[in-house]
Order: C-alpha cells, then structure tokens, then sequence
C-alpha cells in the first residue's frame, strides 16, 4: 500500500529456475496481468534497478480506458528486449513488483499470474540428421522435400503449472556440407516454417497436420545429407518470440517429389 512495498522474486533463492539462473546465459520473463491503473515492475542486483517498467491496464498494455477486464501479456509488444536479460556476476538478483526507488513505485492493484522465465541462448529445435545413404530406405537424392508432422493441444496443460504452446516452427536444412561432412556450410538451404493455432485456419483442438518445403540439391557421400527439425515455440524471431508451453506431435513424414511439389 505504500511506495516502498515489494513483491521479490530471487531465482537463485528458496525457488530457484530450474537451472539456478545461471551466469552470462540469458533470460526472458513473461507473464500475464490484470489491472484498473497501473504496475510496476523492475529487474534488479537486490540493491540498484538494472531495468524496469511502469505498464497500464488500458488495451496492450496503455494508459487508456484501463480495467481490470484486460488481460495483458507481459512484456508489451515493441518493449520485449529490455527484459531480455544476460544474467551478471552479482552475487543475486531480484524480478519484483514494485521498486528499489521509492519515488518510481507506489501502492498498486492488480492480478498476476502465467509467470515463465525462458533460457533465450538457447536452441528449443529437435533435431534428426539424416545421412546420404544410411538412414532411409533408399539413399537420399537431390528433388524436392515435404517434411510433415501431426500437432495437437496437450490436454495436460492448464494444471501443475504446465503451459500449452500455441506455435510451432518446423525445418529443414540441407545442401552445401562442410569440408569433412560434419556440418552444413554458407551455401546450404533451410526453409523454416511457424504455425500459430487459431491463425490461417489452424484448429489444434484435434490432430492438424503442418509441413515444411524444400527442393534440395543433396551430395552423394554426405554423412548430414539434410536436417529435419521441430521446435516449440517462434524462433524464427529470436528471444523476443520465445516462450514456453507444450505441445503434442506425431506422425513424423518425410516425402520426396521428383518433379516438383504438387
């Protein structure tokens, strides 16, 4: 109720992230809010403010018309760098309500919840390397690739602080290969595709199929011929689209159309 009241969350303290918020790797937090005015929230080393933000009730996060009624993602859209943090040396570090700067705080109201905090130097993809000769039933020729998979809701979101993802990006990379074959160089293809549920007519309230096209010209002594990947999340944008949920996949399918996609 006053300027110098704070909620902190400390992720190396009695709850720490799963991976105790390590040093010089990076972060993104997310949650979602209600409020009738305004709240106040900050990154800080426990003793100075590193980054903070003073966002509002209105539609998207302004200071226009706020009500309780809206509920808004955190943070706004346009403003989600700035808390894309690389973690310091400080000894700790504080996510809080509120403000180490009593003149920048004061008394708030609002409903909290959602809260995520996502590793942002990392890759989410899962990743199948295939091989020119000894991974299919047939060696893997140069043509044109369709790689497919099955997507569904997980029912067991909603609970136990278990997310549902509503995005999925799905890949393939091949082509060039570096010198000894152990890698795909500057002169490799990859086509990456993202799928949001509920855009473009997608419905994941039952099993959707989503693909992604590549016409390859694929070596014939190549030991990474080609790479199919899924990943959970947007990452064709980066940590800014980043976020955590789950999601349910099946059916993996890769065809090869020998003269062109129908």
């Amino acid at each position: 109720n006053n300027s110098l009241d704070r909620v902190d969350y400390d992720p190396m303290g009695a709850n720490p992230t799963a991976d105790n918020f390590l040093q010089n790797a990076s972060y993104i937090i997310r949650f979602k809010y209600r409020t009738g005015s305004s709240i106040y929230f900050e990154y800080n080393d426990t003793s100075t403010p590193i980054v903070n933000r003073k966002v509002f009730g209105g539609r998207n996060g302004e200071n226009i018309n706020p009500t309780v009624n809206n509920i808004i993602d955190f943070p706004l859209s346009g403003s989600e760098g700035v808390f894309d943090i690389t973690v310091g040396s400080s000894a700790s570090y504080n996510y809080c309500f509120g403000s180490r700067i009593s003149t920048d705080s004061g008394p708030q109201e609002g409903y909290i919840d959602n809260v995520r905090l996502i590793r942002t130097d990392l890759t989410y993809k899962l990743r199948l390397t295939l091989s020119y000769a000894d991974d299919t039933s047939q060696p893997l020729i140069s043509g044109y690739y369709r790689f497919s998979v099955y997507v569904k809701s997980d029912p067991s979101t909603g609970s136990n602080n278990r997310f549902s993802s509503d995005r999925v990006c799905i890949g393939i990379t091949g082509g060039g290969v570096s010198s000894g074959g152990t890698g795909f160089d500057e002169s490799s293809f990859s086509n990456y595709v993202q799928y949001y549920d509920g855009a473009d007519g997608q419905d994941w309230s039952e099993w959707s199929e989503i693909s992604v096209d590549l016409a390859l010209q694929i070596p014939n002594s190549s030991s990474r011929a080609m790479e199919l990947s899924i990943c959970p999340t947007d990452d064709s944008k980066g940590a800014l689209a980043m976020d955590a949920g789950s999601i349910l996949i099946s059916s993996p399918s890769l065809e090869m159309f020998p003269d062109g996609f129908p």
